[in-house]
């Protein structure tokens, strides 16, 4: 792996580069790969979620049947 240096010298550069070669569609290359990646994953961390914060909740006491509970005593 000798002599594979840095291809661009900062991010301007980078951008710059790419933009020229590649017009400003190049910086967007490799976007909908990732999308397919992610975003099966995001839904089903936010639908686990949304099913254990339901579970959670409804095993929270209303606070109408505490109220009756401190009238019985």
């Amino acid at each position: 792996m000798s002599g594979i240096g840095y291809q661009y010298k900062s991010i301007f550069d980078a951008v710059r580069i790419i933009v020229r070669q590649e017009g400003v569609v190049g910086l967007y290359k490799g976007l909908t790969p990732n999308l397919l990646k992610v975003a099966p994953s995001m839904a089903a961390s936010w639908l686990t979620f949304e099913i254990f914060r339901d579970f959670f909740v409804g095993l929270k006491p209303n606070a109408e049947d505490e109220d009756e509970d401190d009238k019985d005593m």
